[in-house]
């Protein structure tokens, strides 16, 4: 049970993103699970708010959104890939596909099993997403193809076999075939009791570099152009079960907003069965 968790717990990630934006659940903190080890993950979000900011004033625009995503990740020694399907059904479409995305990163530094004093991860993922996902306000595309590379650095501290507390953060940098880029930045703190169960808090942030407002949410082509801002704040909590699953409970609330919904509460549930080959 404690090798078993041990090594998977360390890939578990606050997931980083989003408000609409943390609905996929790429893996993005900077350690890995053990090597050959893949790692199915079902995930699902539920998203609500009432109000849209458009810079100037809000948007009355009551939304219950959900969000399933399927993904799987595999490390190979310092390469680690994962792939995801995501589906959405929010106030402006039925439940349906919303995205697939792929990522790879790779790490250049590691203060688990290494001699280094933090571990540094950088990593790049690809988007691809319809028409009309782009053009949901509740789910967060600048374009039907979108790139974004990130790095992400944190250090643990341990006691015996056991890490106990951790902290780490995740600065990344995307584009669209469409639009300007944006820039995403996120901290985070765990603390970890003998590989069973964890929590922790956390802060992600999100800013568009386009010049626009957010016009009117009822004629909303997509994020690209829109000078959108976002911060969330949140906690998670993560346990293992002895058979192997991992659970994580995560919830998030928008306490800042330009032109994005704004006052959003998110809440997050994953699962995770990972096996060796």
């Amino acid at each position: 049970m404690s090798d078993f968790s041990g090594y998977g717990y360390r890939a578990m990630a606050v997931i980083g993103l989003m408000l609409p934006y943390t609905m996929n659940a790429t893996e993005t903190a900077p350690w890995y699970p053990r090597a050959f080890e893949i790692r199915p993950c079902a995930e699902y979000q539920y998203q609500y708010f009432r109000k849209v900011n458009s810079g100037h004033h809000d948007f009355s625009y009551l939304s219950h959104d959900s969000f399933l995503n399927l993904n799987i990740g595999v490390p190979y020694y310092n390469w680690y890939g994962e792939c995801e399907l995501l589906f959405a059904g929010t106030r402006h479409r039925s439940f349906g596909y919303d995205s697939f995305r792929l990522t790879a990163r790779y790490q250049i530094l590691d203060d688990v099993s290494g001699d280094d004093n933090f571990s540094v991860i950088p990593g790049l993922t690809l988007i691809t997403a319809p028409k009309i996902a782009v053009h949901d306000i509740g789910s967060f595309h600048h374009g039907k193809l979108e790139g974004e590379a990130f790095i992400s650095a944190g250090k643990e501290f341990s006691c015996k076999e056991y890490w106990t507390s951790r902290f780490w953060g995740i600065l990344g940098v995307g584009t669209a075939d469409v639009g300007s880029p944006w820039i995403r930045f996120n901290i985070n703190w765990e603390r970890n009791y003998w590989d069973v169960y964890s929590w922790g808090v956390f802060v992600n942030t999100l800013w568009g570099l386009g010049g626009d407002r957010l016009s009117s949410p009822h004629h909303f082509r997509g994020y690209g152009p829109i000078q959108h801002q976002t911060i969330d704040l949140g906690a998670i909590f993560h346990y293992a079960f002895e058979f192997g699953g991992e659970a994580t409970i995560k919830y998030a609330y928008r306490v800042y907003a330009k032109n994005f919904p704004e006052n959003a509460n998110l809440i997050t549930i994953r699962f995770c069965y990972p096996f060796g080959l």
